[in-house]
C-alpha cells in the first residue's frame, strides 16, 4: 500500500508499477480508477507515455464489441489495462495463459480507497480468478483521503502492515457519521409527517379550525423553513436519462428539431425536455455545469461537467454519440450518479434529474439503496426523478425522491408536453429561488 503527496508522484508509481510488473515479472496488471476523470488525468500525464508494452484503457464509452476485446486481452503475459471502477464489480478477466499463471498471473491496482468495503472485495476478485494466481495492492493519492477525514501527512509514519488498518477505521467513522446524519433526517421526517396529519386535521375541521390551522401550518412551514433547506444559484445539473429498448416507442414524439436529429420517439422526448431546462436556465444568466448519463442495464457519462450553453444537447446528439437500447437497471445509473458527484470539484450543489419510462426490471435492490445511500449521505446532492408515460413505475420513483427528504422531488408525465413543462418548471424553480437568495 503505497500513498503518495502530489500528483506528478501518484502518477509515476503507477507506471512504476505496471513496467515493473509486465515488463520484468511477465505478468498482466490490471489497474482501477474511481472515475473517468481520473483515468483521463493519468492518461493525458508525461507518465503514461513512460509505459512499456502493451496497454489498453477500458471504460464506459467503449462499445460492447470493443469492452469484450479489452477484456479478453487483459489477462495475457505483459498487457496492462487501465479501467474504471464500474469495471471493479462483476467483471471477468479470465486467465487462458500458461505463462501468466507461472509468471504469477495478474496484479491488480486499486488507486483510490473505496466509500464501501464491499467495492474493495469486488475489486480484490478481478485478480486470482477461479483459483488461479494473482496479487492485489493500493497506489493512493494523500490528497484524495481528505474525504474520510485524514491528512496528507497521517500515514507518514505508520508501519506498511498498518495503513490499511487505519484507513479502514477512517472508512468505518466516516460511515457511521453518514448514518447518523440519514436517522436524524428520518426523525425530522417523521416530525414532520406528524405537523402534516395535524394541519390537515385541523383543516378538515371547517370553520371553527380555521384559526387553528393557520397556526399548524406556521409550526410546518418553521420545519420546512431552515437553513439547510433547498437554495438556488448556480448548480452542476446531472441528467440521468434511460436509454432502455421501451424509449424507442414512438408514441410521444419531440418537436422538429429532435425529429431532425434522428431520434423521433421517447428518447427525443428526455432530450428536448434537457434541452429546454438548459435553454430556461441560460436565458436566466445561470452558470451552471451539465452532465448527462444515459443508462440501460449499464450506465455511461456521454457528457461531464460542460459549461451551461443553450445548444449543449443538439451539439451532442449532432456527433456520432448513439443510444444501445439496452434492459433497465437503476442501480448501474445511480453509482454512475454517485461517481460523478464525488469527482466533482466545481463546489456547486448537485440536481440529479432522473429521468425513465420503465421500472428497475434487471436491477439489483439491495445495489440500488447502496447507491442512493451514497447520494443522500452528501448534503450538497438533491433528486428529482420524473416518472415518463404509463409504463414508469411511479411508486418506486416516488420512493427514491422521499429518501432524500426535502431534496427530493418526484414528477410525472403523461406524454411529451407535460414532460417538457415539468423539466422547464424545474429550472424556473431553481432561477426564481436563486434570484430570492440573491435579495436576502
Amino acid at each position: 500500500l503505497a500513498v503518495r503527496k502530489t500528483e506528478a508522484d501518484f502518477h509515476q508509481t503507477i507506471t512504476e508499477t505496471v513496467n515493473l510488473q509486465t515488463q520484468q515479472a511477465g505478468r498482466a496488471v490490471i489497474v482501477f480508477f474511481e472515475t473517468a476523470n481520473h483515468l483521463e488525468k493519468y492518461r493525458q500525464s508525461t507518465f503514461f507515455k513512460k509505459l512499456k508494452g502493451h496497454t489498453n484503457l477500458l471504460h464506459e464509452e467503449l462499445s460492447s464489441e470493443q469492452r469484450e476485446h479489452v477484456i479478453r486481452k487483459a489477462a495475457t503475459t505483459g498487457q496492462a489495462t487501465f479501467s474504471t471502477a464500474v469495471f471493479g464489480r462483476g467483471t471477468d478477466f479470465f486467465c487462458k495463459d500458461p505463462k501468466l499463471t507461472n509468471a504469477g498471473g495478474v496484479h491488480v491496482l486499486q488507486t483510490f480507497l473505496s466509500h464501501q468495503a464491499a467495492e474493495e472485495v469486488q475489486i480484490q476478485g478481478r485478480t486470482a480468478r477461479q483459483g488461479k494466481k494473482g496479487t492485489f495492492g493500493f497506489i493512493l493519492l494523500a490528497t484524495d483521503l481528505k474525504e474520510f477525514g485524514l491528512e496528507p501527512n497521517a500515514l507518514d509514519n505508520v508501519a506498511l502492515n498498518q495503513r490499511y488498518t487505519i484507513l479502514n477505521k477512517a472508512r468505518a467513522a466516516k460511515h457511521a457519521e453518514a448514518c447518523k446524519e440519514i436517522e436524524e433526517n428520518l426523525e425530522n421526517a417523521t416530525k414532520i409527517d406528524g405537523l402534516t396529519h395535524k394541519y390537515f386535521d385541523t383543516v378538515l375541521k371547517g370553520e371553527k379550525g380555521r384559526s387553528k390551522a393557520a397556526d399548524k401550518f406556521l409550526d410546518l412551514y418553521k420545519q420546512f423553513h431552515t437553513e439547510d433547506s433547498w437554495t438556488g444559484g448556480d448548480y452542476h445539473v446531472v441528467f440521468l436519462t434511460d436509454m432502455s429498448g421501451s424509449m424507442q416507442s414512438m408514441d410521444a414524439r419531440p418537436n422538429a428539431t429532435f425529429t431532425a436529429l434522428g431520434y423521433d420517439n421517447r428518447l427525443g422526448c428526455a432530450f428536448e425536455a434537457c434541452d429546454r431546462f438548459i435553454k430556461t436556465r441560460s436565458e436566466n444568466g445561470a452558470g451552471d455545469v451539465i452532465s448527462l448519463i444515459t443508462f440501460d442495464n449499464t450506465a455511461s457519462i456521454v457528457m461531464q461537467t460542460s459549461q451551461l450553453h443553450e445548444d449543449l444537447i443538439v451539439d451532442l446528439l449532432g456527433s456520432h454519440w448513439r443510444p444501445r437500447w439496452g434492459g433497465t437497471n437503476f442501480g448501474n445509473a445511480f453509482e454512475m450518479a454517485a461517481r460523478l458527484a464525488r469527482a466533482d470539484s466545481s463546489d456547486l450543489p448537485v440536481l440529479i434529474m432522473f429521468l425513465t419510462d420503465g421500472s428497475d426490471e434487471h436491477g439489483n435492490s439491495t445495489k440500488l439503496r447502496q447507491e442512493i445511500d451514497t447520494l443522500v449521505q452528501n448534503p450538497d446532492v438533491h433528486l428529482k426523478t420524473i416518472g415518463f408515460g404509463s409504463g414508469s413505475d411511479q411508486k418506486k420513483l416516488a420512493s427514491i425522491a422521499a429518501l432524500f427528504h426535502e431534496r427530493g422531488e418526484h414528477m410525472s408525465a403523461g406524454d411529451a408536453v407535460e414532460l417538457v413543462k415539468n423539466f422547464e418548471g424545474a429550472a424556473a424553480e431553481l432561477s426564481h429561488m436563486g434570484k430570492n437568495r440573491m435579495s436576502a
